[in-house]
């Protein structure tokens, strides 16, 4: 496994206890560009015994591969069993190493469309905010921040409202902790308004909530700024800014989630994959493309459960036949795609007691707590708490119809 990097070289090491490395497995290679671009070659593992320790340089099969540092996003080692051995079968999966020198170059944005001067209108009834921009059409709840309704020359996109979240359905390891969150009212929090703006520009409207996430009995959790822009070609610039209340417990996660139409099932994303990975649980994933489903990705526990979120993420897509929804952020967030909303699967004591309901549900989190809570060992290390004194969420918000 790695043990240390500089640049091209890399210094390894035998874990196994009895057996030398060149005996056990089959190694390859792959270096991957920014642009997406990846090559992968095998690479001969010398005599390596157990417990010794063996630098690699990279820098002559980046040379033979016509391939430049400065254009290197990451290179990759997978591991693979050289030969039959107990249970093992010859080319079986053992892992993997990798080290990223720079993301990929996947939020390309394009210029915002033009003006919006004298194209747009503007109707407040009933909480409801009505805004028109060409041929798109938002509805906003005044009171409660949310985005309720989004449509594209009549077409519904959006249909059902946005929610600031701070709850999970409680893990297996949470079973201690969860009793605190609940008691602080994490579970069954709400929105207060205190302050509401929206203004027209040239190029966007932007609509500014002051919030407070309260819950009975208890004070209040969180004071957050949350900014909608809406700009002329359909896109949503999202910012969400949380102050916690520091006398409160940690958070069981920050974020939002969206509930997208059922039929959004097709996943791609650029994140850590292919595996659920947290703060405190990701030695299994590493950061790449990734193509999956809503489906696929919700594991089914006895007791239905968080699971299948995707930390280090910049780019999330999902697709149906007539519909693509994207989000989009320079700075790393997790993701959660299901058919269950935490509220089902956290009063439902066993999975086959769920009924999928007709969303999509996608969590955009800032953060999520760690998962190794301590159900049988030590309490989370604060390092994987969410404890800080301040959040931020960016995103941005693509809408389009497939033809």
């Amino acid at each position: 496994m790695l043990k240390k990097y500089k640049k091209l070289k890399w210094t390894v090491r035998n874990q196994l206890d009895f057996l030398n490395l060149a005996d056990y497995i089959t190694v390859h290679a792959q270096f991957t560009t920014r642009y997406g671009e990846s090559k992968t070659v095998p690479l001969e593992i010398n005599d390596l015994k157990p417990h010794e320790e063996s630098v690699i340089n990279f820098a002559p099969l980046l040379k033979e591969n016509d391939l430049h540092f400065d254009a290197l996003s990451d290179i990759k080692l997978f591991y693979y069993a050289k030969q039959d051995r107990g249970l093992l079968k010859a080319e079986t999966y053992l892992g993997h190493d990798q080290v990223v020198y720079q993301r990929q170059a996947v939020n390309k944005v394009a210029a915002k469309a033009g003006m919006i001067t004298g194209q747009t209108s503007l109707k407040i009834c009933d909480n409801i905010a009505a805004i028109k921009i060409k041929d798109w059409e938002y509805h906003f709840d005044t009171e409660k921040a949310s985005l309720n309704f989004v449509s594209h020359h009549n077409i519904p996109l959006l249909t059902a409202p946005t929610q600031i979240t701070i709850w999970r359905a409680p893990t297996d390891n949470d079973m201690y902790v969860s009793q605190k969150w609940k008691k602080m009212g994490y579970s069954d929090s709400s929105i207060r308004r205190y302050g509401f703006t929206i203004n027209e520009e040239e190029d966007k409207v932007a609509l500014i909530f002051d919030l407070a996430l309260y819950s009975v009995h208890v004070p209040r959790i969180l004071n957050i700024r949350l900014s909608w822009e809406i700009y002329s070609d359909g896109h949503i610039d999202v910012s969400m800014k949380a102050a916690r209340n520091l006398r409160m417990p940690s958070l069981p996660r920050i974020g939002m989630v969206w509930s997208l139409p059922k039929e959004c099932e097709a996943v791609r994303y650029y994140g850590n994959g292919p595996f659920s990975s947290y703060s405190d649980k990701n030695l299994a994933s590493y950061l790449g493309w990734f193509n999956t489903t809503v489906d696929d990705n919700f594991r089914p526990h006895i007791r239905p459960q968080e699971d299948g979120s995707h930390n280090n993420t910049t780019l999330l897509n999902l697709y149906s036949k007539h519909q693509a929804v994207g989000f989009i952020s320079d700075e790393p967030f997790s993701f959660n795609v299901k058919h269950y909303s935490d509220q089902q699967m956290t009063t439902t004591a066993h999975h086959d007691e769920l009924v999928k309901e007709p969303y999509t549900f996608v969590h955009i989190d800032a953060a999520q707590s760690g998962i190794g809570t301590n159900s049988c060992g030590p309490k989370l290390p604060k390092r994987y708490q969410i404890n800080q004194e301040s959040y931020e969420l960016n995103y941005r918000v693509d809408f389009n119809e497939l033809k």
